[in-house]
């Protein structure tokens, strides 16, 4: 082996100098140590490199894609925002079930709007205690998602893309949901000033249009995500390489 000359003598000479370390002048222990280290260090040096080299010599003939920034960017982001949203709402859950009991939020507020909520926030409200922790559930479950897709897990970049085409589909929902929301809340009193109905239904419209828009705008960007993902030259970052078996 090609380490094994420096490693025969540093051996074969390690007794003498720990016999007798006092009758060898100093520089003549530096250098003898140093002629005897120096070559086991260049050697031990020059495989690393080689096995390196060789790991990623197989890594390019195995034909894996280069890594994207575009993924790891992606990745990174949602990680981010699942991330918070995660520790929010594990907050809400432990909040929701020791200082602030479900069932009495649920009676204080369903009893003192007097049914002047909209349908969806009664649902919510109604089922609480399940919301939240199906909240919770899915916030893990997308954040794990994207340390997959981070990791260049094939089953992670799929179950993303699931993520952000129901997004795209609550978006639109939300959109044609509008209505329902809107309709049930309390028109201003008859007593109310021309100038402040007026300002009030300016205030709803441009909410509606602002809302469109933010929807409309992340399911174009979500739309835009799944493409990329779906491309050839992402997906072979995906792509599970079979292994050549072992001489």
């Amino acid at each position: 082996m090609t380490c094994g000359k420096p490693v025969f003598t540093l051996v074969a000479r390690f007794p003498d100098i720990c016999r007798a370390p006092d009758q060898l002048p100093a520089r003549l222990s530096v250098r003898a140590l140093g002629g005897l280290f120096r070559p086991l260090v260049a050697c031990y040096s020059k495989g690393f490199r080689i096995n390196r080299g060789d790991r990623m010599n197989s890594t390019t003939n195995q034909g894996q894609a280069a890594r994207s920034s575009f993924v790891t960017i992606i990745a990174w982001i949602f990680m981010a925002l699942n991330g918070l949203s995660t520790l929010v709402l594990l907050g809400l859950n432990i909040l929701f079930n020791t200082l602030l009991p479900v069932e009495e939020v649920q009676r204080y507020i369903l009893n003192n709007e007097g049914g002047q909520i909209p349908p969806a926030a009664e649902f919510f409200v109604s089922h609480l205690g399940v919301m939240l922790g199906a909240l919770l559930a899915g916030s893990v479950v997308q954040l794990a998602t994207a340390i997959a897709l981070l990791r260049r897990k094939n089953w992670g970049r799929l179950l993303f893309i699931f993520f952000l085409g129901m997004g795209i589909v609550w978006n639109i929902a939300s959109v044609l949901m509008q209505d329902g929301v809107l309709t049930p809340l309390p028109p201003p009193p008859p007593d109310t000033p021309p100038d402040f109905a007026g300002t009030f239904k300016t205030m709803m419209m441009v909410g509606i249009v602002f809302s469109v828009g933010y929807a409309l705008a992340f399911s174009g960007l979500f739309a835009w995500i799944i493409k990329r993902l779906l491309s050839p030259e992402i997906s072979r970052e995906f792509a599970v390489v079979p292994q050549k078996a072992a001489d």
